[in-house]
């Protein structure tokens, strides 16, 4: 629906052409980011087990390029051409998972779950899925309401904040902050933003 995909684990027919759908799965394979943007008249369409991606070069990623598509047993000259530019969205990190900020003294310890687009099975009391990047890197940047106070790249799924980087950014004990954390990703850049807020201590 839109950018969303929505799974359903019910559709009870209504009329013709007209069902109700229950038991809603929301923001699924990573588009939670895309949940918030829905608009009367966008478009709606049911995919099936069928669904593929067409194979493509990292090289054409912002390139417009014009595809067609027709039903099956028809040929090709029937259909119409459509611009289409692939934009990447498909190669982009998940927004990671569980974010936390605790006080360890007077520093603030930011941590977080990576998610993957690779297939993967749960196991264990605390899974660690598969790293889908070459390089395991997230940007981690603090705000202060709208103002952007640092912005860093660290290896792994901790950030410290410590005392005397607060300091540096002017800010006083109890001052409201917010951390955004992206995964990154060398072909696709940063990926979808997950947001946990604190308080300095």
């Amino acid at each position: 629906l839109g950018s969303e995909i929505v799974r359903f684990r019910s559709a009870a027919l209504l009329s013709a052409g007209t069902y109700l759908l229950s038991g809603l799965l929301r923001g699924q394979r990573g588009t939670e980011w895309a949940m918030g943007s829905h608009a009367a008249g966008e478009r709606c369409v049911l995919m099936g087990n069928s669904l593929r991606r067409v194979a493509s070069q990292t090289n054409e990623i912002g390139l417009e390029r014009q595809i067609k598509a027709v039903t099956l047993g028809a040929f090709l000259s029937s259909g119409t051409a459509k611009d289409f530019t692939d934009t990447g969205v498909a190669l982009k990190p998940f927004n990671p998972a569980n974010l936390r900020a605790l006080p360890d003294g007077h520093d603030l310890v930011v941590t977080w779950q990576r998610r993957t687009r690779r297939s993967y099975q749960y196991a264990g009391a605390a899974p660690v899925v598969p790293l889908g990047e070459a390089v395991e890197a997230y940007r981690v940047r603090v705000f202060a309401g709208s103002t952007l106070l640092r912005s860093d790249v660290v290896n792994e799924s901790t950030y410290r904040y410590t005392a005397d980087m607060q300091a540096a950014d002017g800010l006083a004990s109890g001052a409201t902050l917010q951390f955004e954390i992206s995964q990154l990703s060398a072909t696709a850049g940063s990926g979808y933003p997950s947001t946990v807020g604190a308080k300095a201590p």
